[in-house]
């Protein structure tokens, strides 16, 4: 390593050749641009952590009251650093919790978030960067579970409605109710599990259906016995479903 103070001495001595002093200035840059370079390079796993150094982090809200929800669960398939892993969290008394990111090109492969008596919400195939603000923080907001009635739910503005998971409180424990679909020209599938959104169960599915119901209403009636039903939806085309009220 040569110091700034070698190259100032080197310019000092005129005795020396013009060249040969040329030579030891350009030495004397390339070391110090070396020792730069060399603790860039130390700081880059800190620089990676984020836009503004702090850890990633997702709150999680009430989406009416805006209220933080402690316990709220996390569970996610990510890519950090192009290697594959699995993450379940809680958190915190402050709707808080940290996730293990390291830079903005870091990949979240599927997330869903669920809290009890809330709708699920889900994230798929999104960048870390498209996701979490500047302040490397991404707000979460679940909804309260909506109540069975004679309210359509159709895939506008709903992601183009490629995957959507919704809670219906169905008012009792138990019955049967009417359920309405429709998928129109090309097919899109609806799964009614018997259960809330963070407990979904395949031997709990109690309505599947998958095609293209053309310009024709389908309705059947579905018996349940959780107080709280889940809808899932995949898709990409027209569709819509009412979950009606049961018959008491």
């Amino acid at each position: 390593m040569v110091s700034s103070n070698f190259v100032k001495s080197v310019h000092r001595d005129s005795r020396m050749p013009k060249s040969t002093r040329n030579l030891l200035t350009w030495c004397g840059v390339v070391g110090i641009i070396d020792v730069v370079l060399f603790f860039l390079l130390l700081l880059l796993p800190y620089c990676k952590q984020g836009s503004s150094g702090s850890p990633y982090k997702i709150i999680v809200r009430d989406a009416q009251t805006g209220r933080p929800l402690a316990g709220a669960k996390v569970s996610a398939s990510v890519t950090i650093d192009g290697e594959e892993d699995s993450i379940v969290v809680q958190t915190d008394n402050n709707g808080m919790v940290e996730m293990p990111f390291q830079s903005p090109d870091d990949m979240i492969n599927d997330m869903y978030v669920t809290k009890d008596g809330y709708a699920g919400e889900r994230i798929y195939q999104k960048d870390v960067e498209d996701v979490f603000d500047d302040n490397n923080t991404m707000i979460v907001k679940l909804w309260p579970p909506d109540g069975c009635s004679d309210q359509k739910q159709d895939n506008l503005n709903r992601d183009k409605g490629m995957h959507t998971v919704d809670d219906y409180d169905m008012g009792q424990n138990g019955g049967s109710f009417v359920f309405e679909y429709f998928t129109d020209t090309a097919p899109d599938e609806i799964i009614v599990y018997d259960c809330p959104s963070n407990s979904l169960d395949e031997s709990k599915i109690i309505f599947h259906y998958s095609g293209a119901s053309g310009y024709q209403v389908f309705s059947k009636t579905i018996n349940f016995s959780s107080r709280v039903i889940t809808v899932v939806v995949n898709g990409g085309t027209n569709w819509y479903y009412i979950v009606h009220c049961p018959n008491n």
